[in-house]
């Protein structure tokens, strides 16, 4: 069960967000060859009445390396017959040298998720993917452990066959002996806007046919030390205009009780109709009371909306694979010193045998 306080001034629709009730079940059977079938139901209850979604969904592994991953869900609105459903089945096969996922996803004209969140609505989406990882056994690369080539695209369009979105990208990974990394990737855009929007909340974008191209280098550390850096960096074009970002990242454990992990974002975007920088610093403490309580706090500022963003998590182990979760979340503007968001929400798990 879940509930929410009244939200002002949402900061992507821009409008009042009444409060609301969540509740939440769900049922899963897990098999011994690693496939699983289970049900979920979500109701939101919101200026007195209810709408819910409800449905099944399973895995099926074979041939050691592949699996089978699929759901079913049907919406339930008042006054809304017929086209409520969403689909989804997705194939994948990894092997040491081989990865290849293939799915596809329908979300019909009347599906309503506001129960909980989709990207989309009425839409179909398309995604393949590829990934060859090759192991070094080459004398003369001894600090390299694994080279993998890859990529992946993805598209979507809607209910009439039109395409609205198509994602490309071609990778190219690095893993060391001793684990730290280099990603390196290319990706190319296309976007058919029908309606304008806003970036970063300043910019507006005009309805139009838009593709663009940009890249992305990532330098990781070691898992296994006890300081991990990590920073990337992003250009390109974005839209009609540019855009480039600097993430810094810094993790540091001091035991199994107790890691800090610090990270720092900045985006410079460049458009003909003028220019926003939007900084993100954020912190994240992760705290092991015991092998029974954890707890976890996030903090994070947005330079644009002027908002400190709050999570704060507390899970208790009651028994083994069973949880007891207590959630706390806040979104304050620092200017006027008020909370426009706050959620606490209370989520309950009990493993057992059938």
């Amino acid at each position: 069960y879940a509930k929410t306080d009244e939200l002002r001034d949402d900061p992507i629709s821009q409008e009042t967000v009444p409060e609301s009730d969540f509740l939440v079940g769900r049922i899963r059977r897990e098999f011994t060859d690693g496939g699983s079938i289970g049900a979920i139901a979500v109701a939101r209850r919101q200026n007195g009445a209810w709408q819910s979604v409800a449905g099944v969904d399973g895995e099926l592994a074979f041939l050691s390396y592949g699996r089978f991953v699929g759901y079913w869900l049907k919406s339930s609105v008042s006054g809304v017959i017929g086209k409520n459903q969403a689909r989804y089945l997705e194939a994948g096969w990894r092997a040491p040298y081989l990865q290849l996922t293939l799915s596809g996803l329908d979300l019909q004209e009347h599906f309503s998720a506001d129960a909980g969140f989709i990207p989309r609505v009425s839409t179909k989406k398309y995604y393949g993917s590829v990934r060859l990882p090759v192991r070094s056994m080459w004398n003369w690369l001894p600090w390299v452990n694994e080279i993998t080539p890859g990529g992946w695209i993805q598209y979507y369009e809607n209910q009439t066959g039109s395409i609205e979105t198509v994602n490309q990208n071609a990778t190219f990974d690095i893993i060391f002996r001793e684990a730290s990394r280099i990603e390196l990737t290319l990706r190319k855009q296309r976007e058919q806007i029908n309606s304008p929007f806003y970036v970063a909340g300043k910019l507006l974008i005009q309805p139009g046919d838009y593709s663009f191209v940009s890249w992305s280098t990532l330098l990781r550390a070691s898992p296994a030390y006890c300081f991990r850096p990590a920073v990337r960096f992003e250009g390109g074009e974005f839209w009609d205009g540019t855009m480039s970002t600097i993430v810094f990242d810094l993790a540091w454990t001091q035991s199994a009780t107790l890691s800090v992990t610090g990270s720092y974002r900045r985006d410079q975007i460049n458009l003909p109709r003028g220019s926003v920088r939007v900084d993100l610093p954020s912190i994240r403490i992760s705290i092991a009371a015991s092998p029974n309580l954890f707890s976890d706090f996030t903090f994070q500022y947005n330079s644009v909306l002027k908002q400190l963003l709050i999570n704060a998590r507390l899970d208790f182990i009651h028994r083994p694979l069973s949880h007891l979760y207590l959630t706390f979340n806040e979104a304050r503007n620092i200017e006027l010193d008020q909370a426009v968001y706050r959620a606490v929400t209370v989520k309950f798990t009990y493993l057992f045998s059938i």
